[in-house]
């Protein structure tokens, strides 16, 4: 899986549609970690995807930008070590400047939370 998916671009990992960020958020596990909170659920396709929601209250455009910038080095970091392909959806909630690495440990994180929440209902 994971030379495969080094060969798929970020377009094909993204969740765009609304109704799949609904499902998501309805039946997705949830996770917190820092200012992120994240929605995860088994997926069967090729690879992993996330779907971004960061809102205004986490700043200006430029600073939004930098912040789901960071999210997809972080993701695509991230989600070759996961035992299960995922569909994640991460909702950032205001905070102070973060470096790369503390975005990497708190996705890390809430991720783990989120999949220890899926095997403690299973």
């Amino acid at each position: 899986m994971g030379e495969l998916a080094g060969k798929i671009s970020w377009s094909t990992m993204r969740i765009r549609q609304q109704r799949e960020f609904q499902r998501l958020f309805r039946s997705g596990k949830k996770g917190q970690s820092g200012p992120l909170n994240v929605h995860v659920h088994p997926t069967c396709s090729i690879s992993s995807r996330m779907g971004l929601a960061v809102g205004r209250r986490v700043g200006g455009a430029v600073r939004r930008n930098r912040v789901k910038r960071l999210l997809r080095t972080t993701f695509r970091s991230l989600h070759n070590d996961w035992p299960e392909t995922l569909d994640v959806i991460v909702v950032v909630h205001p905070h102070d400047s973060a470096t790369l690495e503390c975005y990497r440990l708190w996705m890390h994180e809430a991720i783990q939370t989120a999949m220890r929440t899926s095997e403690n209902s299973a």
